[in-house]
């Protein structure tokens, strides 16, 4: 095997930083849990949307182990609860695509949902529009102990399900 010398060692140590930014430049913003935002889609689409509530660990777990999706945590991981609120603005019909919400470490590696409580399994998309302008919505992860902030991928579709875009939040 070749050396690669102090440049090339240099470099290589430099990789996980590049992805890391690169990462952080397909995020674009991210906003912090606690106070709506407003949020711009395509199409003229707004809306605001917020992480209200957040739970973590014993108090998490209490509250999602009665759906039968939901394992006990492996050892060093927890139950993050999180719940999302969204109010249509204007623009076209917009659906909330909880499925595809992600929770996320600073590094890009994404950690799987779980079923949130009293819904046995996870809707496809939540119509959110003038007939129904508000949406309240838990999404269930499960995360690294501690992991601290984490960040929240909240997807959004207008009419057809052929636009989406998303908002970011930092969760503690």
């Amino acid at each position: 095997m070749r050396k690669l010398g102090v440049f090339g060692l240099s470099l290589l140590m430099l990789v996980p930083f590049i992805m890391m930014c690169a990462q952080l430049q397909k995020r674009g913003q991210v906003f912090s849990s606690g106070p709506m935002i407003k949020a711009e889609g395509p199409e003229g689409a707004e809306l605001e949307v917020g992480i209200v509530t957040s739970l973590r660990g014993q108090e998490a777990w209490e509250r999602v182990k009665e759906e039968l999706k939901n394992p006990i945590p492996a050892r060093g991981m927890e139950y993050l609860m999180v719940k999302v609120k969204g109010q249509y603005q204007r623009g076209p019909y917009m659906f909330f695509l909880p499925g595809e919400a992600q929770a996320e470490t600073a590094d890009g590696r994404t950690w799987k949902q779980g079923a949130a409580p009293g819904t046995r399994g996870q809707a496809r998309w939540v119509p959110l529009n003038r007939e129904q302008p508000e949406l309240e919505a838990w999404l269930v992860f499960v995360v690294p102990e501690g992991t601290s902030p984490l960040l929240l991928r909240v997807p959004f579709s207008t009419v057809g399900l052929s636009q989406q875009f998303e908002v970011w939040f930092a969760v503690p």
